[in-house]
């Protein structure tokens, strides 16, 4: 009776790890997703106040768009024209997956901490988008989709997240993402 009873629990526990296995998370600290922290510089495209959003153009002609967390609370002041310096958290992938997998449902509410280690932390509300994969940087694992509105999406994809090494330009996916999120706004380069 004892074998069985414990050959019961490993089977019980192989079947748990293969699951958490099959569907990697990216890096959890307290809880919280931990995510590159970025800085960027230039001049504002556009805002949209609705969505509390800034899209940014660097020197080098790279767009950034960055949601504005309620604590920022100048973002009726950034017009476009504006030269701003915007320390922030990368966007990241949640989920991963292939269309007819169902993935996590859109507004999940996440707690994200930067990989650096400094203090900050956001809440951030997640999105779930099927998409085409426009570009592929697996040595920075970034991945370049099409966001709802049809604008190019970089995001980081977490080491632990299963899919990425199978990806081709072209492919159709379904992502559970978060959107980069300003830490901080300052005025000037």
């Amino acid at each position: 009776m004892r074998k069985i009873i414990v050959v019961g629990v490993l089977l019980v526990a192989a079947w748990g790890f293969s699951v958490a296995a099959s569907n990697p998370q990216p890096a959890v600290k307290g809880g919280a997703i931990v995510v590159e922290e970025a800085v960027a510089a230039g001049d504002v495209v556009k805002t949209n106040k609705l969505l509390k959003t800034v899209t940014l153009r660097d020197a080098t002609g790279k767009k950034v768009t960055v949601g504005i967390p309620p604590a920022i609370k100048n973002i009726d002041e950034i017009t476009p024209g504006s030269q701003l310096q915007l320390r922030y958290l990368e966007g990241v992938v949640l989920t991963l997956g292939r269309p007819g997998i169902h993935p996590a449902a859109d507004g999940e509410t996440v707690r994200l901490v930067p990989k650096s280690g400094s203090p900050a932390q956001v809440i951030a509300t997640s999105k779930t988008v099927t998409t085409m994969v426009q570009d592929i940087d697996r040595k920075n694992r970034e991945i370049t989709v099409k966001d709802p509105d049809e604008n190019p999406l970089t995001l980081k994809v977490p080491e632990n997240t299963s899919g990425f090494d199978e990806l081709k330009i072209g492919d159709t996916v379904i992502i559970q993402y978060t959107d980069a999120v300003a830490l901080s706004v300052n005025r000037g380069r």
